[in-house]
């Protein structure tokens, strides 16, 4: 990985509303990427990672435990009914970093998954109702 490349950046299609979640999903992107690139110039090696196996998370609470070795964690709600993602415990109604919003019907995926590069503690979340259905996995 070199600098930036911004023609890799995704980009608003042509209509496409500026919607929070795609802003969200614009900067998440950015942020990874100047993450790898800092890691670069620290002597990191900026190179490929082992994921785990994928965890389907079908109560509220813990969605991953801390791990320091976690280079990057991925998140995707796939149920129907929107979530709360909180950075450490305790996550609430009233208690969280970001929400996720739900699919369109159940694991069809419309809902966006969101990679984090820069956090490797506990992630919890809270789903306001419903059976909460999130698929969460790590690279190491």
């Amino acid at each position: 990985m070199g600098l930036i490349n911004l023609q890799t950046v995704p980009d608003l299609q042509s209509g496409e509303k500026k919607s929070e979640n795609r802003l969200l999903e614009i900067a998440v992107y950015l942020l990874n990427e100047a993450a790898s690139f800092l890691s670069i110039l620290s002597g990191g090696s900026g190179g490929a990672c082992t994921p785990s196996a994928p965890s389907i998370v079908v109560a509220n609470g813990t969605l991953i435990v801390a791990n320091t070795n976690r280079k990057s964690v991925t998140i995707q709600n796939l149920g129907i009914i929107p979530i709360k993602v909180k950075f450490g415990t305790g996550a609430a109604a009233d208690s969280f970093h970001y929400a996720m919003p739900g699919c369109m019907v159940a694991d069809d995926g419309t809902s966006n998954p969101v990679t984090i590069n820069t956090y490797d503690g506990e992630i919890t979340f809270y789903s306001t109702g419903g059976t909460p259905r999130v698929s969460v996995f790590e690279e190491v």
